[in-house]
């Protein structure tokens, strides 16, 4: 049996009750490292599941939602290791009425891309979901939510998601 570990945040902070540091992350990362973990993202796992393409000995998956400015640190981090992550991008703050400092350009997600990390699709406006199909049990928002981040993530990087 193959057991991958997927790792799961929201980007580099040192407020909250469990803060994750540039140097936090660091150290556990160069653990993973140290124990011979590989990166793998989404298209490589569906491969794996359903072609039975091969897999590194020790995979490994570093996903963040959001499309925080601390990813580039994160990228960073994952890249001295010699890893990338998953990042899934909801698109309704990368609108040019909603920027804030806070938030990626589409240009740096784009660098994202190009030093290997995958990137899916997570909304638009980050509702949530069980409370959107209560509200629309047509599903009309929710498909509207879908496809919409899915043609902007399309229309700016020229990557069809599906994740």
């Amino acid at each position: 049996m193959t057991r991958i570990p997927i790792t799961m945040c929201h980007g580099l902070s040192a407020q909250g009750d469990f803060p994750l540091t540039a140097d936090h992350l660091d150290q556990l990362v160069r653990i993973a490292h140290d124990l011979s973990f590989s990166s793998i993202n989404y298209d490589e796992l569906a491969a794996w599941r359903s072609e039975g393409a091969d897999l590194p000995a020790r995979p490994i998956m570093f996903d963040f939602d959001h499309p925080v400015t601390t990813m580039l640190e994160v990228r960073d981090v994952l890249g001295e290791a010699g890893f990338a992550g998953n990042l899934f991008v909801n698109t309704g703050p990368m609108a040019p009425e909603n920027a804030s400092p806070d938030t990626l350009t589409w240009a740096q997600i784009g660098e994202l891309v190009e030093s290997g990390w995958h990137i899916g699709a997570h909304t638009v406006t980050h509702p949530n979901l069980s409370s959107l199909v209560a509200e629309d049990p047509q599903g009309e928002k929710l498909q509207w939510e879908l496809e919409t981040c899915d043609q902007e993530i399309e229309k700016e990087l020229g990557i069809t998601p599906r994740d």
